[in-house]
C-alpha cells in the first residue's frame, strides 16, 4: 500500500501508536512523517510501511460496504444474463448473442462500480485504497 502527502496514519513505536502524517515517500522505500508522541510536540522521522497503520474513517468503511453491495449485484447480472444466453443457444434462438452482450456490458458495469483494473490489483491496491483516492485525494493545481 503506497500512502501520499498528507494521509494520516498511525505509527508504532516501542508497542505505543501515535498519530503521524506523512510527508515524503523516499524512492528507497519507507516514508518521512511526522508523529506526536507527546500532546504537543512533533517529531519528524524515518519509518517503513510495515510500522505505519492506515486510519479508516466509517464513512470509508460504508463507502466499500455499499460499492461491495453494488458489484455483487453487477455480478448477479452477469451471471444470469449469462446462463440466459446459454439457454437460448441450447435452444437454438438466434438472438442468444444479446444475452451476451448484456452479459458482457454487466461486467463492465462491475468493473466501473469497483475502480479497479488490472494494474491496480498487480499494485496490491485495496478498494480503501482507491475510495480514498477518488474522493479524498488532493492534486497540487
Amino acid at each position: 500500500m503506497r500512502y501520499g502527502f498528507g494521509t494520516q496514519v498511525m505509527f508504532h513505536l516501542n508497542g505505543k501508536e501515535y498519530p503521524a502524517v506523512i510527508l515524503t515517500q523516499r524512492s528507497e522505500g519507507g516514508y518521512d512523517i511526522a508523529f506526536e508522541p507527546e500532546h504537543g510536540k512533533v517529531e519528524f522521522t524515518f519509518c517503513h510501511e510495515n510500522r505505519l497503520r492506515r486510519i479508516t474513517t466509517t464513512m470509508l468503511q460504508l463507502l466499500e460496504k455499499e460499492r461491495t453491495r453494488a458489484m455483487k449485484i453487477a455480478h448477479a447480472s452477469m451471471e444470469a444474463h449469462s446462463q440466459k444466453q446459454e439457454a437460448q443457444k441450447q435452444a437454438g434462438n438466434r438472438l442468444a448473442f444479446i444475452e451476451g452482450e448484456l452479459a458482457d456490458e454487466c461486467r463492465i458495469l462491475g468493473n466501473m462500480i469497483s475502480g479497479g483494473d488490472a494494474l491496480s490489483h498487480t499494485l496490491g491496491e485495496t478498494m480503501i485504497d482507491r475510495l480514498e483516492k477518488e474522493y479524498f485525494a488532493t492534486t497540487n493545481t
